[in-house]
C-alpha cells in the first residue's frame, strides 16, 4: 500500500506539475505498468499547451465588488461614447432585477478609482449581440464597427485546418484524462480536461470565425457568453462546467466532472465539423 501510494505522489509530480521523470516510476502491478505506458505514450505526443488567462480586467474588478451569486453573471464591461456623451455597459448572461440592482449599487465604487463613466447600463449578451449586428449596418455610431471575418476560400480552409488542429489537441487532452480516470487518478483527470475543453472550445471559435488566433487559450466570458452560449455552440450548464473547471475547486465529484466534460467536448467535436 505504502508502495502504491508513493508511486502515485511520483505520477501526479510527473502529471500535474512537471517535477521529476515518469520514466523512473514504477507501478507495483503488471496492471499498473500497463496504465503507465499508455500514459507515457500520451504525455509525449506534442499538445500545444493552454495559455494563461488574461490579466485582470473591468470584469475583473466588478465581480470582486459583487457577492458569490450576481459576480459569475458579469461577462463583459464596455465603454461606449459619442460626442459629448459617455456611459458604461455592463454585459451579463442572463438579466434580472436583483442583477441590475447588485451592479448598479457597486459601480460606483469601480467608476472613479478606474476613471470610467458613472453612467452605467445592465443588458445581456443576447442583446449585445443584437447591437452588434446593428453596429455592422452603421446605425449605432458609437459602438466600433466589428471587423466582418474573411469570407475567401482561402480563409475559410485556414480557418478549417487550424479548427481541426486544436481539435485533435483536444481529443489527445481528453485520452490523457481518460487514461487517468481508468488508473484510479479521478481528481488527477481533472486538469486535462479543463484543457480539453479549452482547446476544443478554441477550435469551435475559429472554425466560425469567432476568434481569429485562438490557441487553446481560456476564451473571454463576452465570447463564451455572447456568441457561443447565442449561436446555441454551449448551453447554460456548459457554461456552468466551464466556469467550475476554470475556478479549479475541488469538486465534490470529480468522476463526474470529467464525465461531463466529455459530454461536452463530443458537442463542441460536432460543432467544429458542422
Amino acid at each position: 500500500m505504502v508502495g502504491t501510494l508513493a508511486a502515485k505522489q511520483r505520477l501526479a509530480d510527473g502529471i500535474l506539475d512537471a517535477r521529476g521523470d515518469l520514466a523512473e516510476v514504477r507501478m507495483p502491478t503488471a496492471a499498473g505498468g500497463h496504465f503507465l505506458d499508455r500514459l507515457r505514450v500520451l504525455m509525449e505526443a506534442r499538445v500545444r499547451p493552454a495559455a494563461a488567462p488574461p490579466a485582470p480586467s473591468l470584469v475583473d474588478q466588478l465581480r470582486a465588488r459583487l457577492g458569490n451569486a450576481i459576480a459569475p453573471r458579469v461577462v463583459d464591461v464596455r465603454v461606449l461614447a459619442a460626442d459629448a456623451q459617455a456611459a458604461a455597459v455592463v454585459i451579463v448572461d442572463h438579466l434580472g432585477t436583483d442583477v441590475e440592482s447588485a451592479i448598479t449599487a457597486r459601480w460606483p465604487e469601480l467608476a472613479t478609482p478606474a476613471s470610467v463613466p458613472a453612467g452605467v447600463e445592465v443588458i445581456d449578451a443576447a442583446t449585445w449581440e443584437a447591437l452588434q449586428r446593428l453596429a455592422r449596418r452603421g446605425l449605432l455610431p458609437a459602438l466600433a464597427v466589428p471587423v466582418e471575418p474573411d469570407g475567401s476560400l482561402e480563409a475559410e480552409d485556414r480557418r478549417r485546418t487550424h479548427a481541426a488542429e486544436l481539435l485533435r489537441s483536444a481529443k489527445r487532452k481528453r485520452e490523457m484524462s481518460g487514461v487517468l480516470c481508468a488508473g484510479g487518478f479521478v481528481a488527477e483527470a481533472a486538469a486535462p480536461a479543463h484543457d480539453a475543453v479549452e482547446l476544443a472550445l478554441a477550435a469551435v471559435a475559429v472554425r466560425h470565425a469567432l476568434a481569429a488566433d485562438a490557441d487553446g487559450a481560456p476564451l473571454p466570458e463576452s465570447l463564451l457568453c455572447g456568441p457561443m452560449l447565442v449561436r446555441s455552440f454551449v448551453g447554460q450548464a456548459d457554461v456552468d462546467l466551464i466556469r467550475r473547471l476554470r475556478a479549479g475547486a475541488e469538486a465534490p465529484d470529480p468522476h463526474a466532472l470529467v464525465e461531463q466534460s466529455g459530454a461536452l467536448l463530443r458537442r463542441l467535436a460536432d460543432a467544429v465539423r458542422a
